[in-house]
């Protein structure tokens, strides 16, 4: 994923989905089931659908997108709620980040943009690399649909 296609009109209408909500509630539930390991890391994390509620179950959290518009929309809804997470303007694939985490997701089939198979391998170990020693990582993918719409991963 060297670049992004998240737009400024798709980053505004980004949280529209009521989907999302269980998918939030699973995710929580898996980090407060691993004990609540810190910190937190949620690469891909958009406007901050999933993050915000992170903070405010008592997270030390840090999100990462490669689009400026996610991540300015992202911002914007922390400053409402006087919240000061760590945002980076970063690719999956070029993370480098001053610390390691207890805590890593990638929610709502995010990963499934990764569709070539250098970017995805380089996309599951540059996370790795940033994983404290028993960190949980939780993602979910959607391989059926995209492999209807992409072909074999072969």
């Amino acid at each position: 994923m060297t670049s992004s296609f998240y737009g400024e009109i798709y980053s505004a209408r980004y949280d529209n989905n009521e989907e999302r909500f269980d998918l939030l509630d699973f995710y929580l539930d898996r980090w407060r089931q691993a004990g609540k390991p810190e910190p937190v890391l949620e690469p891909m994390c958009g406007t901050g659908f999933f993050l915000i509620p992170f903070i405010e179950a008592g997270a030390d959290i840090d999100g990462l997108d490669t689009s400026p518009h996610m991540i300015t929309a992202c911002q914007k809804k922390c400053d409402t709620k006087k919240i000061e997470p760590a945002l980076y303007e970063q690719t999956i694939e070029e993370m480098n980040l001053p610390r390691q985490y207890g805590f890593m997701f990638i929610p709502d089939r995010t990963f499934g943009h990764v569709y070539e198979k250098d970017a995805a391998q380089t996309s599951l170990n540059k996370p790795y690399d940033h994983l404290l020693p028993g960190g949980w990582w939780v993602l979910d993918v959607a391989l059926s649909s995209m492999k209807d719409k992409f072909g074999s991963y072969d």
